[in-house]
């Protein structure tokens, strides 16, 4: 819902058993401990309504057991928190 994003202005950040967040790479190239892998329409540098992204450790076993990933997703041209979820993963 609403108007495209730019990748560049999305930060999603992922929070596993309350510890500290970590910062996601945009992309499936970088070197963060968790990269966004997105599925949808890829041919552009938005953000739109129909995309989505997989998160994924990257390098890092961020959650090897039963575990309560908190994600983070905020606009960063905005400074506005778009969304925030928790699920326990088991």
């Amino acid at each position: 819902q609403g108007s495209d994003i730019n990748w560049a202005a999305i930060s999603v950040k992922v929070s596993v058993n309350n510890g500290a967040p970590v910062t996601c790479d945009n992309s499936a190239d970088g070197t963060a401990g968790c990269v966004l892998v997105e599925f949808g329409a890829t041919g552009d540098q938005v953000w739109s309504v129909g995309d989505g992204v997989t998160i994924k450790e990257n390098g890092v076993d961020l959650c090897s057991t039963a575990c309560v990933i908190e994600v983070t997703i905020t606009d960063t041209s905005e400074g506005k928190t778009l969304d925030n979820s928790d699920a326990t993963a088991e």
